[in-house]
């Protein structure tokens, strides 16, 4: 059986999907595993600790997760098909580390405006460590 050849943008969104799913599993399961055997590490202001749902929404809705997966691998996708199957092999390893440090440059000059430039500002207000110092001003 044949499979279709997938449009350049349905590969992106095909491996957005595949990556955001996975990482999002492997979190959850390695949370849940870090819980269940060592017990909570994360605690809410209220003395509560932190879910699984909570870390996935945390991941998703405050950090845009998602966002930062399809940023990054729509300029994989471009990089391998406009440049892998163009040109030479030093261009393309010379152009994806160029695009990587400017994806990372971009990536902290956002979270610097998203969270008024505060790298921990990442962290809910009232999100601490167990017996460590308090992440929230």
């Amino acid at each position: 059986m044949a499979f279709p050849r997938l449009t350049i943008w349905q590969q992106w969104l095909l491996h957005a999907c595949l990556l955001w799913l996975s990482m999002n599993l492997a979190d959850a399961l390695t949370f849940w595993y870090e819980v269940y055997t060592h017990g909570s590490y994360l605690i809410n202001s209220d003395g509560s600790p932190v879910s699984v749902w909570q870390r996935f929404a945390n991941h998703n809705g405050v950090q845009l997760l998602w966002l930062v997966i399809l940023g990054g691998t729509l300029l994989i996708e471009l990089n391998y098909h406009r440049l892998f199957r163009a040109r030479s092999l030093p261009t393309f390893l010379l152009v994806s580390f160029v695009a990587s440090a400017v994806f990372v440059r971009l990536l902290l000059a956002f979270n610097q405006w998203r969270f008024e430039g505060s790298l921990l500002g990442a962290y809910p207000h009232g999100l601490r460590l167990r017996h460590r110092v308090c992440l929230s001003p």
